[in-house]
């Protein structure tokens, strides 16, 4: 028993029967249009994402940082041989009822005269981010100013405010500042209370007779008044103003620490509160704009601050200068180790300086 079998419909294109058949239908046309359609739109969705990320993030910049206190016109072009990123911080002794510096300022951070440097310092990013290390210039050391003669270094500021003190630290060291960070007694305070306190060890019992405030021996958890009274001790402490610059260099490592950590600076909204704390209390140069900032401080995440170093610019001990009691100057020494400074040579640096360990009588 056999089966027929029928024969398939035929098509237009296989022609009429006798007839010579039509070219093959174009099997592999239309997907391989679709394929490249579908990549088409998944690149074009790619970049519609990436966009949006990069709105979103500068929107963030903008919202959180966009009313930055700026310092206009105190930062000199950049040298093409300049390596890392150096800063230099001011702390200022301005005896305000209100806020001078950050967002939250009420009244000007300069007012000629009313104010002078209390804390000075450079303070270097390495380009490869491996190391950051400071130098403080203590408050009291000689030096010419220009335009103004021979005079303590923090009277720079209260002749010409902070533009004057970027000039006189860049001629006297010869390196380049990068971006300047300047704050005041309350915007310390204000920072440190908003970053939840700092912890101290500090290993002899001291007393500070200006502020009467006994400091005894162990571990303080500081809020933003007390950090203060710690870092402006100079009384009671074996070396005076010495002694003071370490533990200003103490608190700045233990400031570091907190807000370098990892968990902070890579989830955005701890991000978002510790930019928004530096600028509310802190003014900066018109250089360091909310994408600068917050480049550097992606780049500086998880660093460990084992690998931040400070030392105090050599100097000759104290003197006097008629009335006034001084810092003397090292020049010979001051320029080895600016040189050394510029170079990233840390190794050198630390090795001919000696870092100022932190385990001393007053850390």
């Amino acid at each position: 028993m056999s089966t027929e079998i029928e024969p398939e419909p035929m098509t237009q294109a296989d022609g009429e029967p006798g007839t010579e058949p039509g070219p093959a239908a174009p099997v592999r046309e239309r997907p391989l249009k679709k394929r490249r359609s579908r990549l088409k739109k998944f690149l074009l969705a790619l970049l519609a994402a990436f966009l949006l990320l990069i709105l979103l993030l500068l929107l963030f910049l903008w919202l959180i940082l966009g009313r930055q206190e700026q310092i206009h016109d105190a930062i000199t072009p950049r040298p093409a041989d300049a390596k890392g990123q150096t800063f230099l911080l001011i702390g200022t002794d301005r005896r305000s009822l209100v806020q001078t510096t950050g967002k939250n300022a009420e009244a000007e951070a300069f007012e000629p005269g009313a104010q002078r440097s209390d804390m000075l310092m450079l303070f270097h990013i390495t380009d490869d981010r491996s190391r950051v290390y400071g130098v403080s210039i203590p408050r009291d050391t000689w030096i010419d100013i220009p335009g103004h003669g021979k005079a303590k270094v923090n009277a720079a500021y209260s002749f010409g405010g902070a533009k004057l003190a970027v000039q006189t630290v860049q001629e006297l060291t010869g390196v380049h500042i990068d971006h300047l960070a300047v704050v005041d007694w309350t915007g310390f305070q204000q920072l440190t209370d908003t970053l939840g306190g700092v912890d101290v060890f500090i290993p002899k019992t001291t007393t500070d007779l200006y502020r009467k405030v006994q400091w005894t021996q162990g571990f303080h958890h500081l809020n933003g008044s007390q950090a203060l009274m710690y870092v402006g001790q100079r009384a009671g402490l074996p070396n005076g103003d010495f002694d003071r610059i370490k533990r200003q260099q103490n608190f700045l490592r233990q400031i570091s620490a907190k807000t370098l950590a990892s968990r902070n600076v890579t989830k955005p909204k701890l991000l978002k509160d510790l930019l928004d704390q530096f600028v509310s209390n802190v003014s900066v140069d018109d250089k360091l704009d909310p994408i600068e900032m917050f480049k550097l401080a992606w780049s500086l995440r998880g660093f460990d601050t084992q690998y931040m170093s400070f030392f105090t610019v050599p100097n000759q001990g104290t003197g006097r200068a008629g009335d006034q009691s001084i810092v003397v100057y090292d020049q010979k020494r001051a320029d080895q180790m600016w040189k050394l400074f510029k170079d990233e040579d840390y190794a050198k640096m630390q090795k001919r300086f000696g870092e100022l360990e932190l385990g001393g009588s007053v850390s």
